[in-house]
């Protein structure tokens, strides 16, 4: 919403492209590393904090299907540096993406779901954060993902919101 010419509260997100990604249809046709860049604001910084920016990436690469499902993967990493530092035991980050349709114009969109694992269960079963990713496409090939978070906070009730994009540098 814009008022006096400045950005005051992210109503939405909308993307618009001249090709359709309905051809997506595996994780391998996103292709591999993607450089990339976020804005969001930090869940304990709260709603007045001003949005921070910062360099972001990921590696497709590293996912691994899941069974014979070419639109679903995953993959495990060790925990963020700042959060190990904080625990008693090592903990990981458990990392997973589907290809999903949309309803309408064949659009499909790439859901990125990622979480430490805080009660060191080796399980992805703790609230973690939720990425939509739209596909820019040309050629067949995926140059590009735009995205938005938005992770929910239990404790004060002020969520984490993100918005970005990832690219391929050539």
């Amino acid at each position: 919403m814009r008022t006096g010419g400045s950005l005051e509260q992210a109503v939405g997100y909308a993307y618009q492209g001249s090709g359709s990604a309905s051809e997506l249809t595996g994780i391998e046709q996103l292709g591999g590393f993607f450089s990339g860049e976020i804005d969001h604001k930090d869940t304990l910084a709260g709603v007045s904090a001003e949005w921070k920016h910062t360099a972001t990436s990921i590696d497709v690469r590293k996912f691994r299907r899941y069974s014979d499902r070419a639109d679903v993967a995953s993959y495990s990493q060790p925990g963020h540096p700042d959060v190990l530092k904080r625990m008693r035991f090592p903990i990981w980050v458990h990392n997973s993406l589907a290809i999903l349709p949309m309803r309408g114009e064949g659009l499909r969109y790439v859901l990125h779901e990622y979480g430490h694992d805080f009660n060191g269960n080796g399980c992805f079963d703790e609230f973690g954060h939720n990425k939509l990713m739209l596909p820019v496409q040309r050629d067949g090939n995926t140059i590009a993902l735009v995205f938005v978070e938005y992770t929910p906070d239990n404790l004060d009730g002020v969520p984490m919101l993100s918005v970005g994009r990832y690219f391929q540098k050539h």
